[in-house]
């Protein structure tokens, strides 16, 4: 018996990850599909997205594309805790071009019209949003007195301040670059600099370190 049938089809696929650790995010991304001509939705466009961060868009092999013509879909991805990610994938007129195959499907013979130059991959690396640095300076001797007017800045991976401590000895730094650990200077009168490696921890919008420093 041959009947076409209509079917759904993976348009576009790939893989969501975090920037940082290559691992999926922290949370379940969003996924947003538009027209990249005009921001317009695209209602033929469904998206699903998996627990490891794997996403695929699938779309009707009989949506309105008579003849198939290039057409650019922008995807927006987004996440808790992470910076909008967006790209525009072009699914040309070749890749729309569609071809009946003959199935068998339970003993049947039936004909699906599908789209020929599809799935297309595009993956995302979602950049954590940035934190802030807060801490305290104090004296590697007594760390209970504060050093104020101490200089703190941010080194590597991009430079980054002086500010320098208030009376108590705290500081306050940021945004800090997005990166999995950066350089930071401390410096004081009367005393020998610091340079430390510090990790970030994107999971806080506010990281907090505090520093002694020895007497010069």
């Amino acid at each position: 018996m041959l009947r076409d049938v209509l079917t759904r089809q993976v348009l576009i696929s790939g893989q969501i990850t975090d920037a940082i650790t290559g691992s999926k995010p922290r949370n379940l991304p969003q996924i947003t599909v538009q027209r990249a001509a005009d921001n317009v939705l695209l209602p033929f466009v469904a998206t699903r997205v998996m627990a490891g961060g794997q996403y695929v868009l699938h779309g009707d092999p009989t949506f309105a594309l008579a003849p198939p013509q290039d057409i650019g879909i922008r995807i927006i991805v987004a996440a808790q805790g992470y910076t909008q990610a967006e790209q525009v994938v072009v699914l040309s007129a070749a890749d729309l071009a569609r071809v009946d195959q003959a199935l068998d499907v339970g003993g049947d013979v039936v004909t699906a019209s599908v789209i020929n130059g599809v799935p297309l991959v595009q993956d995302f690396a979602l950049a954590p949003n940035p934190v802030i640095l807060k801490g305290r300076v104090s004296r590697a001797e007594d760390p209970a007195i504060p050093i104020s007017g101490a200089n703190v800045q941010i080194t590597a991976p991009a430079a980054l301040g002086p500010v320098q401590t208030d009376a108590d000895g705290f500081y306050t730094l940021g945004p800090a670059p997005v990166a999995a650990s950066i350089t930071l200077s401390i410096t004081a009168a009367g005393r020998d600099p610091l340079n430390t490696d510090v990790r970030l921890d994107f999971r806080q919008p506010i990281n907090q370190g505090g520093f002694a420093l020895e007497p010069s």
